[in-house]
């Protein structure tokens, strides 16, 4: 052979393994690309059976927005919950005091302390 040919038959094998490369990665997304979207489909389908099998049976309910009361409904359900000896129920309802009735109370508290110090400091004298 001749070195031209020599050389040429390199630059062809050469060649050759490049591709190679190229298909290996193409084959293992090939081999593993199925796999992938048969599992997916399969986590959707038991997912899906899941959740219709939980709502027939009265496991899971959708979520609701939001409802109000009245105060006659909210009275009559406390009478309900009363009648049925639910520990959770209070006989009777605090109404939450107001921040500035709190802050009336403070104020009278410290007025109460400062007259009671000044008390204490002319009898002293």
């Amino acid at each position: 052979m001749s070195q031209a040919k020599v050389d040429k038959y390199k630059q062809q094998k050469q060649n050759r393994k490049n591709p190679k490369k190229k298909n290996k990665v193409l084959s293992i997304i090939k081999k593993v690309l199925p796999y992938a979207i048969t599992a997916i489909v399969a986590i959707g389908i038991i997912g899906y059976l899941g959740i219709s099998v939980a709502k027939q049976s009265g496991c899971y309910t959708p979520p609701t927005e939001p409802r109000s009361y009245s105060s006659q409904e909210i009275q009559s359900i406390r009478q309900v919950l009363i009648q049925a000896t639910d520990p959770n129920v209070q006989y009777t309802t605090a109404k939450p005091e107001t921040q500035p009735a709190t802050q009336k109370a403070k104020a009278s508290k410290k007025a109460v302390k400062t007259t009671k110090k000044v008390a204490e400091t002319t009898k002293k004298k």
